[in-house]
């Protein structure tokens, strides 16, 4: 394992994360509630779900209900939630609000809409308190194609790569279980694996993230538990169905939370550990840091997962020094690694930095860091496609936003269509 320093690629200040230069092709944005979204009483929690693709990005209010206006003694609503559609132009000069989208009617099960969203493509899948729509864009507009009556588990991501459907559950009898559909061209939705706990004294083994790897159609699902060694659990397609493949265990005791987050792609894992060595100082009443990230590379040809970094909050020369539930999102694109610490010092007494992103770049077989606290992160919507990244905040108390943050800015070159294009074919 990897112990020597973390190294930096170049830095940028926060300046540029703000706004980028006229006539830049680089191109951020900070978004929240807009007007067209109509008047709600208490929050909107705008930000709760978010999801970017090319140059479309999609951000979610679940909680975004016309006021009744009836005066009947038992209130209803036309509709709960909405989810925004920004659009960008090809020169890249701005994102704008393209559209708005909202369930028919306020039953139980389309209420929240918008707890969840997915974006690949023309495809764009919402979740609600007890539906999945999918929804295709057909000229300007997107269209309805199916609705899948299943409510799936606001805590985890909703998978949706070339196809494939995917998303948690919790089935009263067999306890926590992902579901995996395959989405044919026109838009309908078909179940072909059911993906249950690999421990059956453990109905709750798939607690953790959630990831999805399209180039070998694998997933990777973490397991964080309190008393036993955390997880990460993989499954492959074998004769059209998602099975157990392999599982890897928790580095060491200390590593708490193991599993809470996942990324996996062609080859590489980050795995989060966000309450590993959390220190508390009582005398101040606040969190001094808490959390690490693992490293993993796959060796085909020994067959095994092997460790490469451990990136930690605990270490006082490292720029994550000090952040609190470091790696309790983590979002990639294969080139880039974007980790959450969105857990704040308690009280503010503590010194240290809190609620910060953290951008980081591959580099052969590790990670270096880009851009160290890169955006206050709470918990919200997080999606990354090949040039943005789309942070979002969906708790009211820390402003219901959401930022996009152009990967373009940390590019040496910016020669269009180079192999190292982040935005190239996107």
């Amino acid at each position: 394992m990897r112990t020597k320093p973390l190294r930096y690629s170049t830095l940028w200040p926060m300046a540029v994360l703000l706004c980028s230069g006229a006539g830049a092709r680089a191109q951020n944005a900070l978004l929240f509630v807009e007007p067209a979204d109509g008047t709600f009483d208490g929050f909107a929690n705008f930000g709760t779900a978010a999801a970017i693709s090319g140059r479309t990005a999609v951000v979610s209010a679940p909680n975004i209900a016309p006021p009744d206006l009836s005066g009947s003694a038992s209130p209803t609503y036309p509709y709960q939630g909405v989810v925004n559609i920004y659009g960008s132009d090809a020169a890249h000069t701005a994102w704008v609000l393209t559209g708005i989208l909202h369930a028919d009617d306020f039953s139980d099960s389309d209420r929240y809409f918008g707890t969840g969203l997915a974006l690949d493509g023309k495809r764009l899948i919402v979740s609600s308190a007890g539906s999945v729509f999918i929804y295709e864009k057909q000229r300007q507009a997107y269209v309805l194609q199916d609705k899948l009556s299943v409510a799936p588990d606001p805590s985890a991501p909703l998978i949706y790569d070339n196809g494939v459907l995917a998303f948690r559950v919790h089935d009263p009898d067999a306890g926590l279980e992902v579901l995996v559909y395959r989405v044919n061209e026109r838009g309908k939705a078909h179940l072909v694996s059911t993906l249950t706990t690999p421990d059956p004294a453990n109905p709750s083994a798939l607690n953790g993230g959630l990831s999805y790897d399209a180039s070998d159609q694998s997933f990777a699902i973490g397991s964080e538990t309190a008393d036993t060694l955390g997880r990460v659990y993989f499954y492959s397609l074998r004769g059209g169905e998602w099975v157990l493949k392999d599982s890897l265990a928790a580095p060491s005791t200390a590593a708490d939370g193991f599993g809470a987050a996942v990324a996996l792609w062609k080859h590489k894992l980050v795995v989060g550990a966000p309450a590993e060595d959390s220190t508390y100082d009582p005398n101040f009443n606040s969190t001094l840091y808490a959390g690490a990230v693992y490293v993993y590379v796959y060796e085909q040809r020994n067959g095994r997962w092997v460790l490469r970094q451990r990136i930690a909050t605990d270490d006082p020369t490292s720029p994550v020094a000090g952040l609190v539930g470091f790696g309790s999102q983590i979002a990639t694109n294969g080139r880039y690694v974007w980790i959450t610490a969105p857990d704040a010092n308690d009280h503010n007494f503590s010194t240290r930095p809190a609620n910060y992103s953290t951008l980081f770049r591959w580099d052969e077989r590790e990670l270096t860091i880009t851009l160290p606290r890169a955006y206050f992160a709470n918990v919200g919507g997080l999606d990354m496609s090949r040039r943005y990244v789309l942070q979002a905040d969906g708790d009211p108390i820390y402003g219901e936003n959401a930022q996009i943050l152009d990967l373009r800015l940390f590019e040496s070159s910016q020669t269009p269509n180079s192999a190292d294009d982040p935005d190239t074919g996107d």
